[in-house]
């Protein structure tokens, strides 16, 4: 019985290890990212559309567009915090409330700054600020990483001194 029983636990270590890397590869992506947005250069922009939006999952989302200018041509974006194509996938719905709050903020017409990546001119946010969000997948894949790998060393010790008379 005890043989079944360390039969079943041994896919732990190994799991925890690469749930934990797999983590920390994604929060060090989601961190790069975030640190990126705070050194994008800034532009004038304007709201042009602001309201709440009911999302596909239920609830609602709050749907900002801004346009700016940049050489001379037009570019429309609706990223708040983050670039809309991250943000899109990563957010999901909230409160009517909440919603409304948001929009209350941006209202049409009102003229802010906006940073967008130089890179890709279609992306840019009205909050070019860090997101601290982005920590906390990197310290559990830290941690995840850290306890599979000790069970595993421990493990290692333990079938070494049985083994060792």
């Amino acid at each position: 019985m005890a043989a079944d029983s360390s039969a079943y636990r041994s896919w732990y270590p190994p799991f925890l290890t690469f749930t934990g890397f797999i983590l920390c590869i994604y929060g060090l992506r989601s961190l790069g990212a975030s640190y990126a947005v705070t050194r994008w250069p800034v532009v004038p922009a304007r709201i042009v559309y602001s309201a709440v939006d009911s999302a596909a999952s239920g609830g609602f989302r709050p749907r900002i567009s801004y346009e700016f200018f940049l050489a001379g041509r037009r570019y429309l974006a609706s990223g708040v915090d983050r670039p809309a194509a991250t943000k899109e996938a990563s957010t999901g719905a909230m409160a009517l409330e909440q919603a409304r709050a948001i929009v209350a903020r941006y209202p049409v017409g009102l003229e802010l700054l906006a940073g967008y990546d130089p890179a890709n001119l279609g992306h840019a946010v009205l909050r070019p600020r860090f997101n601290w969000g982005t920590i906390p997948p990197v310290l559990l894949g830290a941690g995840f990483a850290a306890v599979g790998v000790m069970i595993w060393r421990q493990r290692r010790r333990a079938r070494e001194t049985i083994a060792s008379p």
